[in-house]
């Protein structure tokens, strides 16, 4: 029904990349990709390009007689090693100020005139994002698509624009969301427009579904101090309503944390160092968490220079092996230098080279 949905939404998209409504039949009846997805549930790849202009109110006034205000924005990022985390559990965000931010305890109020646009990769994704942005309570998503809810004349629009079932321009996707919601609070969403429009929810997310973001956009009147948020109680969801006034500083401090930064420092002396966890996984090249557990405890180790190939190919830029040190239980890739396919077999030991300094390059082939 996610794509029925979207994909009649994209009807009236004028950037809509598809245009061409199924039915549920056609869905299911669409070539399996893998369980429970079907082609139908899968959006196109399109090519595209997207981009925001961010203001102060004064400076906003000079172009504008209807900009959208930032009511609130939470990003989230987990380290891509970290194990698969579910879209539809309960979130466990936290703020810039540190307040957590999880669902509300009761679904939005129909008819509180705010329009929701995610972006779906799969239909199954929708479905999860209902309930972990409190749309419905857990459980409960098949029920809210099934009433028409989220339908354009629904009490909770989701994507009216189509969502990336209407187009799917990877690295735009996102940012597309936000345009969309900012176009809806702005009026200016033309026949994707829904009356009325007060506040918009931008939902989007990358990565191995590591990376998630979540902006509100109001009505082009600023948001006054202490105005409540229509999504749910400032201690259920605690966005800051008043606009951003000043000027940006983002100072930070980029570390390639303790174990990349160990393995790195110590490389340099031609020493190999990895992580034992506490689980008795030993991970070399040095991780900061366990590629099968997600641990994050662990011991740096001094590992040999030696270990076997375990899978190799060929690249434009040239060969790459999968290595395996001896003593660590899993693989890493490796160029394969001064090698050729002549040379490689599965199989074969690894030794020299890792723990040189790259700057001089490796010097030694596989050998048995």
């Amino acid at each position: 029904m996610v794509a029925v949905k979207n994909r009649h939404n994209a009807m009236l998209n004028p950037h809509a990349h598809v245009k061409k409504e199924v039915t549920v039949e056609e869905v299911l009846n669409s070539k399996p990709l893998a369980w429970p997805i079907k082609l139908l549930d899968v959006p196109p790849i399109s090519d595209g390009a997207a981009a925001i202009v961010l203001s102060c109110e004064d400076k906003a006034a000079q172009s504008t007689d209807r900009p959208a205000w930032i009511r609130g924005m939470v990003i989230s990022a987990r380290p891509t090693t970290l194990p698969p985390a579910r879209c539809s559990s309960p979130s466990r965000w936290r703020s810039p100020r540190g307040a957590s931010i999880a669902p509300p305890a009761s679904p939005i109020r129909a008819g509180s005139s705010i329009v929701v646009e995610v972006q779906e990769p799969y239909t199954c994704f929708e479905l999860s994002y209902y309930e972990s942005l409190g749309l419905c309570a857990p459980g409960e998503a098949a029920e809210l698509i099934k009433s028409g809810a989220t339908a354009m004349d629904g009490d909770i629009p989701v994507n009216p624009s189509g969502g990336c079932a209407g187009a799917n321009p990877i690295g735009a996707a996102g940012l597309i969301r936000i345009i969309e919601a900012a176009s809806q609070v702005m009026g200016k969403a033309g026949a994707m427009q829904i009356p009325g429009a007060k506040l918009a929810l931008a939902q989007s997310g990358g990565g191995w579904a590591n990376l998630r973001g979540v902006a509100v956009c109001s009505r082009p009147n600023p948001p006054r101090k202490g105005e409540q948020n229509m999504l749910a109680t400032p201690d259920t969801f605690p966005i800051d309503m008043a606009p951003f006034k000043s000027d940006l500083s983002m100072p930070y401090t980029l570390t390639p944390g303790r174990a990349t930064g160990a393995f790195l420092a110590e490389i340099k002396s031609h020493k190999i160092v990895g992580s034992k966890f506490k689980s008795g996984s030993v991970v070399v090249p040095a991780q900061d968490f366990c590629p099968s557990t997600g641990d994050s405890d662990f011991d740096l180790v001094e590992a040999p220079d030696t270990g076997v190939l375990t899978a190799f190919t060929e690249t434009a830029e040239g060969l790459i092996g999968l290595i395996r040190i001896d003593g660590s239980d899993f693989d890493f890739p490796h160029r394969m230098v001064g090698a050729s396919l002549a040379d490689l077999k599965i199989g074969f030991a690894r030794s020299g080279g890792l723990g040189e300094n790259p700057q001089r390059g490796h010097r030694r082939h596989p050998e048995h």
